[in-house]
């Protein structure tokens, strides 16, 4: 494999993970074999120089590489963006952050075809405009704008973009899922669909009791995805039922129907004359949609009125990050 030489490589490591509970995304498991700095420094493979950028107060061996320090603490991802610049050996470092595992080899050549002198920075723009500061490519032209910000005690990253000259990539003609590939895991939660949804069409199973109301609710959320321009299909339970189908599907979600038995991300229903005992396996239930007073106002029972169907089209979006 020819190595790339003209552009260095950075893994920003070494935020606070606060919301994490401050445990250390770097090393939190991705999958059966890898944590996250792992997964994510084999899709950087290409690349001949790769850097982790770290804080004073970390301790851990790296895949491969070599460790760039910060020089001052809790400024953010704007120090390590310049502490890379600063060691690196090529004029352009790509820059990627150690709680977006779900980065592929694929996107990043994707971005790198657009490296240019012309320009001190070349960040990614998802489908609805969002742009994504920590996953980009950094010209060494950027350091004195860094130099100045830092200087004047502003660390946002965003604001860093607003004084650089910068050429944005869209995601949106391209067979890239953003909502996948750059999804930021931020909190256990997130940790945990992740794993769930990793290398898969987003999918949620609706259940409950025969007579619950589980069919009527799925065709209501139809009804709302459709409103708001998404890609829904459902499945009904089936006993040959296996995943691999789900990648098959060129939409942005997919509802199961039943599957109540499966350790899928599902929600419940629990409706009021029918059945308000849980039956489901409890292994990733999201929520409980109910009509009943017992349930709603239960304060140990994650719940969500069952005729409140935009509020549940709300929380699988949120879940989901679509």
């Amino acid at each position: 494999m020819n190595k790339i030489k003209n552009i260095d490589a950075l893994i920003l490591a070494g935020g606070k993970s606060s919301r994490m509970n401050f445990l250390d995304k770097a090393l939190l498991k991705y999958d059966k074999n890898r944590n996250f700095l792992e997964k994510i420094t084999d899709e950087l493979e290409s690349f001949e120089n790769l850097m982790v950028s770290i804080n004073k107060n970390q301790n851990f061996l790296i895949p491969r590489g070599t460790i760039v320090l910060d020089s001052c603490e809790n400024l953010g991802p704007i120090e390590g963006i310049y502490q890379g610049l600063l060691h690196a050996k090529a004029d352009f470092i790509f820059v990627t952050t150690c709680d977006m595992p779900n980065i592929t080899k694929e996107l990043v050549d994707f971005i790198l075809q657009f490296a240019s002198h012309e320009y001190d920075a070349i960040i990614i723009k998802d489908n609805n405009g969002k742009s994504y500061p920590l996953f980009g490519i950094y010209n060494k032209s950027s350091l004195s704008t860094i130099e100045g910000l830092l200087m004047d005690k502003n660390y946002r990253p965003q604001d860093l973009l607003g004084e650089l000259n910068v050429k944005y990539i869209s995601l949106k003609d391209t067979n890239f899922n953003p909502h996948i590939l750059l999804k930021s895991i931020d909190t256990e939660e997130e940790l945990k669909f992740n794993y769930i949804f990793m290398d898969h069409t987003p999918f949620i199973a609706v259940c409950g009791a025969k007579n619950s109301g589980k069919s009527s609710l799925i065709e209501q959320l139809l009804k709302h995805f459709k409103d708001a321009n998404y890609k829904v299909e459902t499945i009904k339970f089936t006993p040959e039922f296996n995943l691999n189908i789900l990648d098959k599907k060129e939409v942005d979600l997919i509802l199961l129907e039943g599957f109540e038995h499966e350790s899928f991300p599902k929600i419940e229903v629990l409706k009021d004359g029918v059945s308000l005992s849980p039956s489901a396996n409890q292994i990733n239930l999201l929520f409980y949609a109910s009509d009943s007073d017992e349930i709603l106002k239960n304060p140990s029972i994650k719940s969500i009125n069952l005729k409140d169907t935009i509020s549940i089209f709300k929380e699988i979006v949120k879940i989901t990050n679509l």
